[in-house]
């Protein structure tokens, strides 16, 4: 088996994480500076050849009743974004409470604003792609 990518995606950060070749586990891996689209497909090819993933996972943000927000219609322009200049297959999943649980995550660690500002998101990539692959788990 190769590796999954989970990304959570923000408007000046994009987290990374990776799970292992079994798909059973997800950590955290790097933080993408959002400066411009061809960029970050540079960045993440480099990771996806240089790790042997196979396959996406993006977070999707929708408010707690399910609807979509303006962050939801910039993640999903985003995905269509990677879809035009990846080959991977590329999934979404909803992500409502990632950034919440990376938050609580980075408190109980008692880490510093600049070293949360620094993880935050790829932990909340690490969730998101966490609960990916229980979900995937469930299905089989």
């Amino acid at each position: 088996m190769s590796k999954i990518m989970g990304i959570d995606y923000g408007q000046k950060r994009i987290g990374v994480a990776l799970s292992d070749e079994l798909q059973m586990f997800a950590s955290p891996y790097s933080t993408i500076i959002n400066t411009n689209r061809e960029e970050i497909i540079l960045k993440l090819t480099e990771i996806i050849q240089k790790e042997g993933v196979i396959k996406i996972v993006v977070g999707v943000p929708y408010y707690l009743d399910g609807t979509s927000s303006k962050q939801t219609e910039e993640v999903l322009r985003f995905i269509r974004h990677l879809k035009n200049n990846l080959t991977l297959p590329i999934e979404t999943f909803d992500e409502r409470y990632s950034s919440s649980e990376a938050r609580d995550i980075l408190n109980k660690k008692k880490k510093t604003v600049k070293e949360s500002k620094e993880n935050i998101d790829q932990i909340a990539a690490a969730i998101i792609l966490q609960n990916y692959l229980h979900s995937e788990d469930k299905g089989k």
